[in-house]
Order: C-alpha cells, then sequence, then structure tokens
C-alpha cells in the first residue's frame, strides 16, 4: 500500500486526474451492471401460488423498485463524489497553472532586468567621458583676464554637443557685488581620446580682481560645468569647483581644485 501511495504522489496534476476518473468510472461501471444484475434476478422472481387479486406481484415489484431506488442513491452519490473530485482537482490544476504562470512572469521580468543592466553595463564602457583636465586664470597683457578650461575625452566613443559654462564669484562678504561673471560657450565633438580646450575672456575681470585683492575677503570661486551627449544621444554633464586668492599686483589667481 505504501508502494501504490508512493507511487501516485510522483504522478502530475494530469496523471492524477486521470487516474481518478478510471478508478471512480470503473467503479461507476460495476454498479450499474450489479443494479442491472439485481434488478433481472428480482424481476423474474415469479411466485408459485398467486392469489385472484395479486399480492405476491405487487410484493415483488415493490421489492424491485426499493432495489433500483437504492441503487440510483449509490449511482447519485458516487457521481457527486465523482463530480466533487473533478472540481477540487480542476482546482488545484487552474491553482497549479497559476503558480506556474506567476513564476514564468517573475522569470521574464528577471531576464528583463538583467538584459537592461547588461546594457547599461555596455553603454557605461564605451560612452563618452570628458573630464576637467585644468583650468586656469591670468591676465591677457591687455587689460583682460582669461579663463583658460582643458578638457579631455577619456571614453572610447564621441562627445557631441559641447557646452562649457563657467561661474566666477568672490567669497561671502562685502565684495560679493563686486565680483560675478558668467561665461557659457559651445565647443565642437570631441573624438575619444581627444583634448579640448576653451578660453573666456572678462575685459572688466581684470580691474575688479586687482580691486579685490586689496581687500580683505579675496578669496574667489569658480564652479565649471560641462555638458555633452554621448553616442547612445543620453545627456551627460561634468562638474568641478575651484577657488583662489587674488592678487592686487597682477590681477591672477593661483586656483586650487575644491575635492569636497
Amino acid at each position: 500500500m505504501k508502494k501504490l501511495w508512493g507511487w501516485a504522489r510522483t504522478l502530475n496534476v494530469g496523471e492524477r486526474i486521470a487516474l481518478l476518473a478510471l478508478v471512480f468510472g470503473i467503479a461507476f461501471v460495476v454498479a450499474t451492471v450489479a443494479a442491472n444484475i439485481w434488478a433481472t434476478i428480482v424481476g423474474s422472481l415469479q411466485p408459485e401460488i398467486v392469489d385472484f387479486n395479486g399480492t405476491e406481484y405487487d410484493l415483488i415489484a415493490q421489492r424491485s423498485m426499493a432495489a433500483a431506488a437504492w441503487w440510483m442513491v449509490l449511482i447519485t452519490g458516487t457521481s457527486t463524489i465523482v463530480g466533487s473530485l473533478g472540481l477540487y482537482l480542476i482546482y488545484r490544476t487552474l491553482k497549479e497553472a497559476k503558480r506556474s504562470a506567476d513564476a514564468a512572469d517573475k522569470a521574464v521580468d528577471a531576464s528583463h532586468k538583467a538584459i537592461e543592466t547588461a546594457r547599461q553595463m555596455g553603454q557605461a564602457q564605451v560612452r563618452a567621458y570628458v573630464v576637467i583636465t585644468s583650468v586656469k586664470m591670468f591676465p591677457d597683457g591687455y587689460g583682460s583676464t582669461v579663463v583658460d578650461v582643458q578638457f579631455q575625452n577619456s571614453g572610447q566613443t564621441p562627445a557631441s554637443k559641447i557646452w562649457v559654462n563657467t561661474n566666477i564669484f568672490s567669497a561671502v562678504g562685502a565684495a560679493d557685488a563686486l565680483l560675478a561673471d558668467e561665461h557659457g560657450d559651445a565647443h565642437s565633438d570631441l573624438a575619444a581620446g581627444a583634448i579640448g580646450n576653451i578660453q573666456f575672456v572678462g575685459r572688466n575681470l581684470f580691474r575688479r580682481l586687482v580691486i579685490l585683492g586689496t581687500r580683505v575677503t579675496s578669496k574667489i570661486y569658480l564652479d565649471v560645468e560641462i555638458m555633452y551627449d554621448d553616442v547612445f544621444d543620453m545627456g551627460q554633464e561634468t562638474l568641478a569647483a575651484y577657488y583662489g586668492f587674488a592678487t592686487a599686483e597682477s590681477g591672477s589667481v593661483e586656483l586650487t581644485r575644491d575635492l569636497a
């Protein structure tokens, strides 16, 4: 019996449904055949002596009808049990199908996430990376101050639509209104490994730096922003901050990159 039960547990849901249908089908056939045999036997009984009122025939007919009724009850009950088990197995089948569908959906989602992660990693490996290599502020000898920004594409693909912004301002203090200068300009596309350079000239900046150099608050801040597109048409941005001190003698500023 244990071996039979162990074998039954190895069957899947469909095989279990087929097995139960076969078992209850055989039981139904056996019950039907037995009922027919019983009815035949009962119906074939003939009384040896029959009175003029037919009492013995009535008794036999009643017995036959009672036996048939009991067999009908048995068959109906068996059919109800078989139907109930069938409905239960259908429910289990649908539940298992839903579980399999949910598992398949999760597998598809995981596959999509893996593909998206692989795509992002691939793009990150080959896209353009524009880095700022140096920023300088110095007088040009003609009464102007030049802001020189150098940058390089350290990625494996070109960078396009390059735009460079610089914003110069003084430290918090009385000189805030004295120094504020902002410039922006475009640069041509930059191939992989290529070096770019762009200069901004502030004509009034030199005079303001000289004046600022004579004040107590002489710290200068310079923010540089480079915006560009990679080969995947994704907008990228590079930011860098610098600070330095103005000198009254030359109007130049020794800049140091702020790594904070």
